[in-house]
């Protein structure tokens, strides 16, 4: 009887054509990624800015005024009555631009 070994393994063909396959996956996925990343972002600094925006009315409805920045919802300004905060317990920052915080404009509006 002849010994006959078979080697185990996938031939150049088999690994062509799953690398193929991937590739094909792949592409079709990325573009779908970056736009549910978009999305997200595009969500958390709708929400933020409801939050935000809130935190302003409260503070408008206890002291009788508009805060004059963010600084006034985490801490009592001075010479302010009726500050019943902190109106927020963390400093948000855009989702979308991650080293600038958000700002108010004269009327309390998150600035865009």
């Amino acid at each position: 009887m002849e010994n006959q070994c078979k080697e185990k393994g996938f031939t150049l063909l088999e690994v062509l054509l799953i690398l193929c396959l991937m590739m094909a996956i792949i592409s079709i996925a990325a573009p779908r990624w970056g736009t549910a990343k978009n999305h997200t972002s595009t969500q958390a600094d709708l929400a933020n800015r409801v939050l935000i925006e809130g935190a302003v009315e409260l503070y408008r409805l206890d002291t009788g005024r508009l805060p004059e920045g963010m600084a006034d919802l985490y801490s009592p300004p001075p010479g302010i009555e009726g500050w019943r905060g902190p109106y927020l317990r963390q400093n948000f920052i855009k989702p979308t631009d991650n080293e600038e915080g958000y700002k108010l404009d004269e009327r309390g509006k998150v600035v865009p």
